[in-house]
């Protein structure tokens, strides 16, 4: 397929850093644990909000889809504590091959869980 697309131009589309801090906003208020754990987090010993967006904007490099992913792994930890977001924040991969990676492994766990 691409020998049909030689010569022709390519577009290079980057997710900017401001509209990933938006969904990033979207995705917290959307889920009311993780908010409440956010917001724990930010009184407690600094702004966590301000380290998710860190994070995630220099993991995603600029890939919106990555971002994504890793909110979808990082919201079901608003269940537990501060710590563990922290916790699942700094394992997140940086970019798309480790993201997708990490996202099969887990997949695959989870499948291996409900065989038995």
């Amino acid at each position: 397929m691409e020998n049909h697309f030689q010569g022709a131009p390519k577009i290079k589309v980057e997710a900017r850093p401001s509209d990933i801090k938006l969904y990033i906003d979207s995705r917290i208020q959307r889920d009311s644990n993780f908010s409440d754990r956010v917001k724990e987090g930010t009184a407690k010993d600094g702004n966590l909000k301000e380290e998710i967006y860190h994070t995630i904007i220099n993991k995603a490099q600029g890939i919106f889809v990555l971002a994504e992913m890793h909110m979808n792994h990082l919201l079901p930890f608003g269940q537990g504590t501060v710590g563990d977001i922290r916790s699942a924040l700094s394992k997140l991969p940086k970019g798309q091959s480790a993201t997708f990676q990490t996202a099969f492994q887990r997949i695959k766990s989870q499948s291996d869980i409900h065989k038995n």
